[in-house]
């Protein structure tokens, strides 16, 4: 790196971290004083409330907190540019590559968006009670904007129109066909989609990371290879970029395909030794985790983790630690190719592990693995959709810089969330399974059905309202039906088990209607009984009979 750039790196450093402070301590705090009073802009009138029981040095107070984590955050941002703006790291770090690499991700991301999309049954979720709703981050903006999102929600032909729209989109991305349109637009529905789940359930985490990449994609020329797009350019004479020129541009973009996927590995494996200690992957909260996850109501009906219950505890250790040391490992990716052809296959068959004995299906993670691997000569094979009159014209310097920066923005953003433990839609900590808990003792529910035959059998939640299906959405709202919640939870429990069975027996057969849901809480001190045949027994039982009306 030349003393020239160096030196306009940290002008431009300086610049934005002098106008950062303007802009935080004279503009801002006047602009918080007028909304208090109501003199300003409708929208920023509405987002201060409570003026009766907050003073307005509260909110300056808020705001004086914000402005310092904007400062660090610019101060580190620049620290990273000067790292990566070296040419070594992106000749040895990062590379080149080809138009059809950047287009392969697109179209894999694409179809992994697709297939999980596919799955859902969004129009389900007009059907569950809104008080169940739970906006959660980026999501409470769109239902404080005048256009009705309340009205979408609640409608099934509606929700059920949006999901056929999100899926045609995500197609339309995988082929490549308007792809500079598609792929944001692909980026906002998914982004809407998940959050509309997400608002009615919990904050889960699978979906998560493809959701980064499409919206990286957005900001990168992914249409340049196998795409439509790059047919008709063809098929009408047009200069399209070489199929077998590589270029750093294509090589940066790739890159921050890779640090989206790579970086919430990381952030996960830290947040358990942040939260969790050195020791975190101890075998008594490994058996914690999987007999939980076991035991608790799932999609998927094995329970192989109960198998192990006399198992060594040095089974369960190396379990939790060969998984914390690849969660963490994982961003070497981003460093050594090495590291790429062996991590992601790891991450693969612990993704695959984590099916089996906790019973969690993290299919988007697992299919993503495979952007990491070069499958250069595939891409030859099958490269007749990189055929044409091809010439060496590629994106130009402003890019290539641009997409330089994205990477910065992209480490930056997500050491953030890290760092202040962010949860919010679609940003997270990935503070998954990070607690720590060596007591030997769980708490975990059963669900079971008085059916009008007679017969009562464990009940599957999942064949009512289809949109709660995957990753146990219904749990949050399990745990509100017992008597010790407060009045407004216990009713909601209600009015949910009232519309799941209802869901459930218009299907059902006669004799398999359900007319009574039993709810159990069930504690299991494991290292005190670890052969208990039963796993615990009853602390607590909500039963709850469903209107005749309903069946």
């Amino acid at each position: 790196m030349t003393v020239g750039r160096i030196r306009l790196l940290l002008g431009l450093m300086v610049l934005s971290v002098g106008l950062w402070t303007v802009f935080a301590k004279l503009v801002v705090p006047a602009v918080i004083e007028s909304a208090y009073r109501g003199e300003s802009w409708w929208f920023l009138n509405r987002m201060i409330s409570g003026q009766a029981t907050h003073p307005v040095s509260d909110y300056l107070q808020d705001w004086d907190s914000v402005a310092i984590r904007g400062l660090l955050g610019s101060l580190g941002f620049w620290l990273i540019v000067l790292v990566i703006s070296h040419p070594a790291f992106s000749r040895w770090i990062v590379g080149e590559a080809t138009p059809g690499s950047l287009g392969a991700i697109r179209m894999w991301t694409c179809t992994i968006l697709l297939l999980v999309t596919l799955q859902e049954d969004l129009a389900s979720i007009a059907l569950l009670p809104v008080e169940m709703r739970r906006p959660t981050g980026m999501m409470q903006y769109f239902y404080a904007l005048p256009i009705g999102f309340d009205s979408i929600v609640t409608s099934e032909m509606t929700l059920q129109a949006f999901q056929w729209l999100t899926e045609l989109i995500l197609f339309l991305g995988a082929i490549g066909w308007r792809t500079r349109v598609m792929i944001p637009l692909g980026a906002l529905c998914y982004l809407l989609f998940g959050g509309i789940l997400r608002d009615y359930s919990n904050f889960y985490h699978s979906g998560l990371t493809p959701l980064y990449v499409i919206a990286v994609l957005s900001c990168t020329p992914c249409g340049d290879g196998w795409s439509v797009d790059r047919l008709r350019k063809v098929y009408q004479g047009k200069a399209v970029p070489d199929a077998e020129h590589t270029s750093p541009v294509y090589g940066w973009s790739r890159y921050a395909c890779w640090v989206v996927i790579a970086l919430p590995y990381v952030a996960s494996g830290l947040s358990k030794l942040r939260d969790g200690g050195l020791y975190w992957w101890d075998a008594t909260n490994m058996r914690s985790m999987l007999y939980k996850d076991s035991l608790n109501p799932s999609e998927f009906d094995w329970a192989l983790s109960l198998h192990l219950t006399s198992a060594p505890d040095i089974v369960f250790a190396l379990f939790g630690g060969v998984a914390l040391i690849g969660e963490v490992s994982f961003g070497l990716v981003l460093f050594s190719r090495t590291a790429r052809r062996f991590l992601p296959l790891f991450m693969m068959i612990m993704h695959v592990g984590i099916l089996l004995f906790q019973r969690i299906l993290f299919l988007d993670l697992i299919l993503l693995q495979f952007v990491f691997f070069d499958f250069t000569r595939i891409r030859k094979a099958a490269g007749q959709l990189e055929a044409g009159n091809s010439t060496n014209h590629s994106p130009g310097t402003l890019v290539y810089t641009l997409n330089a920066l994205m990477v910065c923005g992209l480490t930056l953003v997500m050491s953030y969330c890290w760092f202040y433990r962010t949860e919010f839609y679609p940003f997270s900590a990935m503070q998954m399974y990070a607690g720590m808990n060596t007591s030997g003792v769980i708490q975990y529910f059963k669900v079971l059905a008085h059916r009008n035959s007679g017969v009562i059998s464990p009940a599957r939640l999942e064949d009512g309202i289809g949109a709660l299906a995957h990753d146990s959405r219904y749990r949050r709202v399990l745990s509100q039906c017992f008597e010790h919640n407060p009045q407004k939870d216990v009713d909601v429990c209600k009015r949910f088990l009232t519309v799941n069975a209802s869901a459930y027996n218009r299907k059902a057969a006669w004799g398999e209607k359900i007319t009574q849901y039993e709810i159990q809480l069930w504690r299991w001190d494991f290292r005190s009984n670890p052969s208990d045949p039963h796993y615990g027994k009853v602390v607590e039982r909500f039963v709850f009979e469903i209107e005749r009306a309903e069946m």
